[in-house]
């Protein structure tokens, strides 16, 4: 039996551990890759469908497949005969892995079998007992499709295949292709395939497990242009329009080659002789009935001939780097066809010249052909950017031949454009917007498609329209889309530094913004003390509404937000408030006299104070007004709010200045000894969207700095963690600017319970939710600013942390210690009694020292212990105290040699305020339930009838609740004020946001145990 993918899989550089080193996988290949691990997570042989573009490489992605799942033999089936060569030829020598320069190891070793003809016996399979890889098609594989007089087919033994890899998967609705599936049912199933959402409008089996847009491929150089010539006539005028095309690419790159495609072997025979005796042009023939299929496409790769005549399915797997020209004899009448021949012309040559689709008129105006390239559109509006000239085409032939069409874009008039007074405000930092610049080049008519359709604006006032595709919220998968519009506009006012956005679509925008803006990176925005100008003249203003943010530490009495709500609100903001809170967004109405220009009111409404309103947010940037206007009103706005924004006066908001706003800080004088992330992300899971998969994750962040810090400095590298889906994600922040870049820029972030899902990019999210960076013990910087900490720390006394019970760690373990027993790091067997395991554990662990500890101390009572550390960890081991009513969370860590050091905290300080979102919430027991009933590791160690009796009448509010650290080398007895300052922060910090909860707090530290 084959090993070769589990003896070298050390020769293999993965996509999740790739960084500094020189791999070169696409993006769409690590999409895919880090989605099928994720699938594997699920031990489903369920099937799972990957969707890479023609030509993305998705065999390289079969090969990565087979290292993770450290297969010892791997089926591949493909549609051809044509196609089995070519993949066998692939993976006999890893060549997109080596093209990667992802694979170290030699492959003499790899045994990658063709599987031909119908096996009737076992004896027929033995031939690949030794192989790593066999490659076969439905036709060797399927009932189906045997003869009448054939004997019956005969599938390998049990356990001959772990591994079932499926190319062309578009064909899996087939009932040959589905038996296959279902012949296989007990192997893990990974279908690949270009069209992803239907044959013939019939679904796919299995799960979309990643998509990877049009768009992106566009992007990602994997695509480039496809053009379409039309001619009139047949297949005569098709044949010379095709050889000068060809003749004419060739000159600047001799390996163009050129596809004809029909639909019958018979009539491909006949073209092939009408090519070669009237062009000088050297074709081949490929179908079913012609021999040495594999050599002709070798020889068409290389150059050496000038094309192919094709019949049907065999254009599907097509690996030609230059084929740039197709002509349609017989053009493709389904979806999948259509996607097969346009993907393989749309992959960029050598000499990145456009390709071309030769076509007759009559057949570009075919029922079938149309409806094939309107459902190519359907499926991905990105198409739209790689064949424009075809969808073109299609689309104008729809809108004419279709009374309900949707009207186009330039019958819309400028005039009845009126949107909302809302923008979100940048500082153009030494860069310009680039169609108002004096020295711009700047032609919309070059510009990508992003921008849309420009509208007629006023003077320093740019938009345009997009459009989009939506599916319904109520299915998925559906072919059912609906044209969605967006309005986008920027304003940048003359001698000024800003501009002004208005989008109804903020991810489009972003896009836009960084084709309009000259240099992307030198565009930040507006810091939050400058954007208070925007309220200062207001004329009488009565605050409707104000959200003030903690900057210091959120405890019982002062929480992360107040939200303030009423007629004059204002007058609700107490002294008490102005160290511990800044504004982060105000809402007021005020009178017209001294606005007027800035037309805050309605055009449609009578002028009154009731009318006039204005806000900002201060984490956001964006400034509001709720009233509308058209172009020219939206223009003034902007101007005014410029003017305002640009005045020479000290930042304010009326009656809200006495709020903390920190001091500027520009620079990091000293390496911050802490960073600590915003308390809601701590006490929420947070979702993220991974941007090569698209999928949303419930995951826990953790926010630390990415190396040591030179100081002083302006900006810091940090690393962005999330788990559990294993991701760390650089980005960089920059203090004066208050601004966040890098990796964290193409993920988006949202809080669960935030339902109406409006998702941030995670440079916006960062500064929603600032991180504080401990600078000293007394100073933070949070948010472009530097605040002092309300508390001093001369009452506190670290030492009134310690839990009750402080065992000698001597008499259990010894000082340096590692956190978990030795086959913890292996994995327990699934099938252990994982409860038995503690009893006949050496003690030579921290985890199994505090399961003595924790049993020797409770006991005797009713008492549970679980275990939680391998599940959605919500705290190392978590007991209950039935008689007490009393549930502690336990976070343990290795012990080291004692002192007083930060880093022994930090880790627990993070953990300890997660898990706060499980106190008083019935969650906790049905979490621990689960945990332990789905045999994931997570285990009740001790009580486990108690446990099911105190979850049969658990009321969460009836128990009190403690969360304890444990460090068996961290001493508790020490003075926070005599050179121990920073760890007395963290301490106290952490005391003072668990006790909020009404949760008490406890540490069990070195103690006397290392004298």
């Amino acid at each position: 039996m084959g090993t070769f993918f589990a003896d070298y899989i050390g020769d293999i550089t993965f996509p999740d551990n790739q960084s500094g080193s020189s791999v070169k996988y696409r993006q769409c290949q690590k999409g895919a890759y880090w989605a099928i691990k994720a699938h594997k997570t699920t031990n489903s042989n369920s099937p799972a469908t990957i969707s890479l573009p023609t030509g993305g490489g998705k065999t390289a992605v079969m090969m990565l497949a087979a290292f993770e799942y450290g297969v010892n033999r791997a089926l591949i089936i493909v549609p051809s005969d044509a196609l089995r060569g070519q993949v066998v030829d692939r993976f006999d020598e890893l060549k997109g892995l080596n093209e990667a320069d992802a694979f170290s190891g030699d492959t003499d070793d790899l045994e990658v079998h063709s599987h031909e003809g119908r096996p009737t016996t076992e004896d027929d399979w033995e031939s690949h007992t030794d192989a790593d890889v066999v490659v076969s098609t439905p036709n060797s594989v399927s009932e189906v499709y045997a003869n009448a007089d054939e004997e019956p087919l005969v599938l390998p033994p049990d356990g001959f295949f772990d591994l079932l890899m499926v190319d062309e998967a578009h064909h899996t609705p087939a009932p040959g292709w589905r038996e296959v599936l279902e012949s296989f049912d007990n192997l893990p199933q990974l279908l690949f395939t270009a069209t992803p959402f239907r044959r013939e409008d019939q679904p796919l089996p299995g799960e979309l497990i990643y998509h990877y847009p049009i768009e992106e491929a566009r992007d990602d150089c994997i695509y480039h242009e496809v053009g379409l010539d039309t001619v009139i006539g047949s297949d005569q005028e098709l044949i010379e329009e095709a050889a000068g095309t060809l003749r004419s690419l060739q000159e600047s790159n001799n390996q163009a080659t050129l596809l004809a495609r029909t639909d019958e072997i018979s009539k491909a025979d006949e073209l092939l002789n009408t090519y070669s005796n009237e062009t000088a042009l050297e074709l081949r023939a490929v179908h079913s009935e012609t021999e040495n299929n594999r050599e002709t496409l070798e020889q068409l790769r290389d150059g050496a001939i000038d094309g192919v005549v094709v019949v049907n399915k065999f254009t599907e797997g097509l690996d030609v780097a230059n084929l740039q020209v197709a002509v349609f004899h017989e053009p493709p009448k389904s979806f999948p066809k259509m996607v097969q021949i346009i993907g393989r012309l749309a992959r960029k040559p050598v000499d990145g010249a456009p390709a071309t689709i030769i076509a007759t008129e009559e057949a570009v105006q075919s029922e079938s052909m149309s409806e094939a390239v309107r459902q190519l559109y359907r499926d991905d509006t990105g198409w739209a950017d790689v064949a424009d000239e075809l969808i073109s085409e299609y689309l104008s032939l729809q809108q004419t031949d279709s009374s309900g069409g949707a009207p186009p874009l330039d019958a819309v008039s400028p005039d009845n454009i009126r949107p909302y007074k809302t923008v979100t405000v940048y500082t153009l930092d030494d860069t310009v917007f680039e169609p108002f610049a004096d020295d711009s080049d700047f032609d919309v008519g070059e510009t990508d498609h992003s921008l849309g359709y420009v509208i007629s604006t006023p003077d320093s006032v740019w938009g345009c329209i997009t459009t989009t595709q939506e599916s319904p919220t109520w299915g998925t998968d559906t072919i059912l889309q609906s044209k969605t519009y967006n309005l986008h506009l920027y304003c940048s006012p003359d001698d000024s530094d800003l501009l002004f956005e208005y989008t109804s679509d903020s991810r489009r925008a972003k896009k836009i913004r960084g084709t309009l803006v000259r240099d992307q990176t030198a565009v930040s925005q507006i810091e939050g003390k400058r954007l208070s100008k925007a309220m200062q003249s207001l004329s009488a203003p009565k605050f409707r509404a104000a959200g003030m943010n903690n900057v210091l530490v959120p405890s019982g009495t002062q929480p992360e937000h107040k939200l303030l709500t009423g007629t004059d609100v204002q007058g609700a903001v107490y002294h008490s408030d102005a160290r511990q809170y800044t504004h982060g967004h105000v809402f007021a109405s005020f009178d017209s006299d001294t606005e007027a220009p800035d037309s805050d009111t309605d055009e449609s409404e009578s002028t009154s104070s009731t009318s006039n309103t204005r806000g900002i947010s201060n984490t956001t940037g964006s400034i509001w007004s709720n009233s509308k206007g058209g172009l020219s009103t939206f223009q003034q706005w902007c101007v005014t709010l410029a003017e305002k924004l640009t005045a020479d006066r000290e930042p304010a908001i009326q009656h809200f200045g006495t709020l903390n706003q920190g001091d500027s800080v520009d620079i990091l004088d000293s390496e911050p000894f802490s960073v600590v992330p915003f308390p809601a992300l701590l006490t929420n899971k947070v979702e993220v969207q991974d941007p090569s998969t698209r999928d949303w994750n419930n995951v826990d962040l953790a926010i630390g700095l990415d190396g040591p810090v030179q100081t002083p400095t302006s900006s810091v590298e940090v690393c962005v963690s999330v788990e559990p889906v294993n991701s760390s994600i650089q980005c960089t922040y920059d203090i004066a600017t208050n601004q966040w870049s890098g990796e964290i820029t193409d993920y988006q972030f949202r809080l669960p319970d935030v339902r109406t899902h409006s998702s941030l990019p995670g440079d916006e999210f960062l500064r929603k939710y600032p991180p504080r960076f401990h600078v000293d013990a007394n100073t933070a910087v949070m948010g472009g600013a530097k605040y002092a900490a309300e508390t001093t720390l001369d009452e506190f006394d670290p030492s009134s942390l310690i839990m009750s019970f402080q065992p000698d760690w001597s008499d259990y373990i010894d000082e340096e210690a590692k956190e978990k027993p030795l086959w913890w790091e292996y994995g327990p067997n699934p099938d252990a009694n994982l409860a038995a395991i503690w009893d006949i554990t050496p003690t030579e662990s921290v985890f199994s020292a505090m399961v003595e500890i924790l049993t020797s101390e409770y006991g005797e009572e009713e008492y549970v212990l679980f275990c939680g550390d391998m599940g959605d960890e919500i705290a190392d081991f978590i007991d209950f105290r039935k008689e007490e009513k009393q549930i502690t969370f336990y976070h343990c860590k290795r012990s080291y040699s004692a002192g007083v050091r930060v880093n022994y905290f930090k880790d627990i300080y993070h953990q300890t305020l997660r898990s706060l979102r499980y106190t008083y919430k019935h969650e906790l027991v049905d979490q621990i339930s689960d945990e332990h009933n789905r045999s994931i590791g997570s285990h009740i160690i001790r009580g486990k009838d108690i446990f099911e009796d105190i979850r049969a009448d658990f009321v969460p509010s009836e128990w009190d609740y403690t969360i304890c650290g444990v460090h068996p080398g961290l001493k508790l007895n020490f003075d926070p004020e005599a050179n121990n300052e920073n760890v007395g922060r963290l301490l106290s910090e952490c005391t003072e946001q668990v006790e909020r909860y009404n949760v008490d707090f406890a540490m069990v530290g070195a103690g006397d145990s290392w004298k």
